[in-house]
């Protein structure tokens, strides 16, 4: 300092003023760690500060460091030290100086109290003292573990009219498969392999359980149903249940009877079980029902098996009824029947979403004379399909049956609807959208001396005359191979209904009547795509008009006898003088009436048309066709090839009288039966086969229509079997 006076503090000396202006300017910017004032004491300056702070920085640094470390290593220790230790039996001198550590003694787990660790074991009469009874303590870590809930064990007690905790909730509901009682009846072939056990018994016994619940009760009402979790069963012996017994799948199950006797039905569900009093409502519901997944039947094959998937019904008289069977989403392959119907006591059956497929026979009938029983049985959303040869769809054999199936499919089935002998009456009717495709036989074998048969295909059906066989033609098949079917005698009735079904065609329909593809009347049966139609009386064609259907009458000449020359006969004409000659209904040679045109040059022309106006009004379509046969033709060397050709056209009344003719379509026949490739159909060329018009719209104003029809080019004998108008 420059003065050092040594004044008191508080000195307004300029000396003093000038000594601290001094020291502040070294505190502030000096480079030592402190400097004295102008009494002596020393001052830590600016720098000195600093550095101080980064050294005390440094150090709470490497403190806190070192105790996170010490605290780390510490509670690493501790958990360590304090996790489960499965206890150990009590003896002297165990060293027990943890917490965790406990001994077994008689039973019952001991840990040593906490002001006595550590301890060593010497006897028990001293050390029990120093320990505590832990009870559940170690219970509840084994719970805790993944595996802990196979710990805990139920048992099915009594129903409780209050629930009273978990237990009371349990006993309320339905019986589940799995449950032990049910579990230890299954034949365990492994026993730690679920999958290769017979659980039949386990199902047997869960259904016996409700049976008995029934007969204490006194009534089939109010008992708990049966749940089958999703898994693979296998199945050795039939299973035998009720109506009233209400079993549920869950998921994708499959009960597996293949290597089950071969005259095994899959589930029985008759009358059988119990003599009980039956609550009719217990009636109502699915006793079968895989609503919330699939239940498969799968049988040991359908030319192997001699049972059925499902037998619903009575076959003993005398048994409770069997009414109401419901089935779900109920899968059978492999079997001689998917489902089979009882005799006796068994009536209102429902079935939805059924799935048949490779078995012999889809739905059977029982044989012969029934009691009370095939009242409105119905099957929905399902699929029949893949009947094996020899086989039906549906095979009716009894006295008696009402079927109805609505929104189903029969695919690739040998036939769709057989009849056995003893089949005397049947209501079976086709609703929605059915859809028939690749089969042989269509009705077959309906022919029962004073049979009664009602069957009806309704107007959103689809009929697709496709073979059953895709590997060879139709033709070397099975001789049933029918659309229709029916014979029998005068004392037969048999009332067939087409209500305008959809008869689809995946090639061109080289037919005899491609609109209707049935032979309507009494004669030889004709080919339809290889499928042979036989006769039966066309009532429903005996009045015009009806839409979907034939319009004109007289469509195949059948109202004029034999020799009739076209200008005498009762509903056709000859519109002008014509070229061909000798027009007149003559027999072809089999039976079959036919109007012979007879020509004798390339320029031959025929005009032909109905006497008949048929009541139409604009807005409706309107179609025309002819079926003829070449076999009479020659060919003429000026005539390469053969060409005969079909001009269809109509002729349109107005209301005001005025009359126009309208040419729809001209159709070259020669290329249609040179055609040798063709399958399903008799050789040569003696099958009639259609010219079909394209639909023509009529205008506003029509109110009457007919058919007009031109042949030309042909030399010789041209046979024709039908001229048609269709009402659309």
């Amino acid at each position: 300092m420059a003065y050092n006076t040594g004044n008191p503090i508080g000195s307004k000396s300029p000396k003093d003023l000038s000594d601290n202006a001094q020291n502040l300017d070294l505190l502030m910017l000096g480079g030592n760690p402190s400097y004295p004032d102008r009494k002596g004491v020393a001052r830590k300056s600016w720098k000195g500060m600093e550095a101080e702070h980064v050294a005390d920085q440094l150090r709470r640094v490497t403190d806190f460091n070192s105790a996170q470390t010490d605290r780390k290593t510490q509670f690493t220790k501790f958990l360590e030290s304090s996790g489960y230790e499965a206890p150990v039996p009590y003896a002297a001198g165990l060293t027990l100086e943890r917490a965790t550590q406990a001994v077994t003694f008689l039973g019952n787990e001991y840990r040593v109290k906490s002001q006595f660790l550590p301890l060593i074991t010497t006897d028990w009469a001293t050390d029990e003292s120093r320990l505590k009874l832990i009870g559940d303590d170690s219970l509840r870590q084994t719970l805790a573990k993944p595996a802990g809930v196979f710990e805990i064990g139920w048992e099915r007690g009594e129903r409780s009219p209050i629930y009273t905790g978990l237990g009371g909730f349990l006993n309320a509901g339905n019986f589940n498969l799995w449950e032990k009682e049910f579990v230890d009846k299954a034949v365990k072939n492994n026993p730690v392999d679920p999958a290769t056990w017979d659980w039949a018994p386990a199902l047997q016994a869960a259904i016996d359980k409700v049976v008995l619940l029934a007969k204490i009760k006194g009534t089939t009402y109010g008992l708990p149903g049966i749940e089958v979790p999703a898994y693979l069963y296998n199945m050795s012996k039939t299973i035998l249940t009720a109506p009233w017994i209400k079993i549920g799948i869950v998921g994708n199950t499959i009960f597996d009877f293949s290597k089950a006797p071969v005259n095994t039905q899959g589930i029985n569900i008759s009358g059988a079980l119990a003599n009980v009093t039956t609550d009719i409502f217990s009636f109502t519901g699915a006793c079968l029902d895989a609503s919330r997944g699939n239940l498969h039947l799968l049988g040991n094959g359908l030319n192997t098996s001699r049972g059925s998937a499902v037998f619903a019904g009575n076959s003993v008289d005398g048994l409770p009824v069997a009414r109401e069977i419901t089935l779900k989403n109920v899968t059978a392959r492999n079997w001689k029947n998917a489902l089979e119907f009882g005799k006796y006591g068994s009536y209102l059956f429902s079935g939805d979403g059924l799935r048949f497929e490779n078995n012999f026979n889809g739905v059977v009938t029982p044989e012969g004379k029934v009691r009370n029983s095939g009242e409105r049985m119905t099957i929905t959303n399902s699929i029949i399909g893949g009947s094996g040869i020899g086989g039906a769809a549906i095979l009716h054999r009894s006295d008696t049956m009402d079927l109805s199936f609505t929104n189903t499919s029969f695919d690739f089935n040998h036939d769709i609807l057989r009849c056995d002998p003893g089949a005397t009456y049947a209501a079976i009717s086709f609703n929605g959208l059915c859809h028939f495709e690749g089969w042989d036989g269509y009705l077959v074998n309906w022919d029962s001396d004073g049979a009664n048969f009602y069957v009806t295909f309704g107007a959103s059906c689809t009929i697709l005359p496709t073979t059953y066989r895709l590997d060879k033609p139709l033709k070397r098949n099975s001789p049933s191979r029918n659309l229709v079917r029916l014979g029998g005698t005068a004392s037969s009735r048999v009332d067939v209904r087409f209500e305008t079904p959809v008869i689809r065609h995946t090639s061109p329909p080289y037919t005899e009547d491609p609109f209707v593809a049935l032979d309507l009347h009494q004669g030889n049966p004709v080919s339809h795509k290889g499928c042979r139609i036989s006769s039966y009386d066309a009532y429903s064609f005996s009045a015009f008009g009806t839409r979907d259907s034939v319009s004109n009458t007289d469509f195949d000449f059948q109202l004029d006898p034999l020799g009739t020359g076209l200008a005498s006969m009762k509903c056709w004409e000859k519109v002008t003088a014509s070229a061909a000659s000798d027009e007149v209904l003559v027999d072809d040679g089999t039976g079959k009436k036919v109007l012979r045109i007879r020509g004798t040059s390339a320029t031959n022309y025929s005009h032909i048309r109905s006497k008949q106006w048929y009541p139409v009004k604009g807005g409706d379509t309107v179609f025309t066709w002819s079926s003829i046969s070449i076999k009479g033709l020659s060919q003429p060397s000026d005539m390469s090839p053969l060409l005969p050709n079909v001009q269809l056209s109509f002729e349109i009344q107005y209301a005001d009288g005025r009359i126009e003719r309208v040419a729809s379509r001209t159709v070259n026949m020669g290329g249609i039966f040179s055609d040798a490739e063709m399958p399903n159909f008799d050789e040569g060329k003696s099958r009639y086969i259609a010219a079909g018009s394209l639909g023509y719209l009529l205008p506003a104003g029509v109110v009457a229509v007919r058919p007009y029809i031109v042949y030309v080019a042909f030399v010789g004998d041209l046979y024709i079997s039908r001229i048609g108008l269709w009402r659309q």
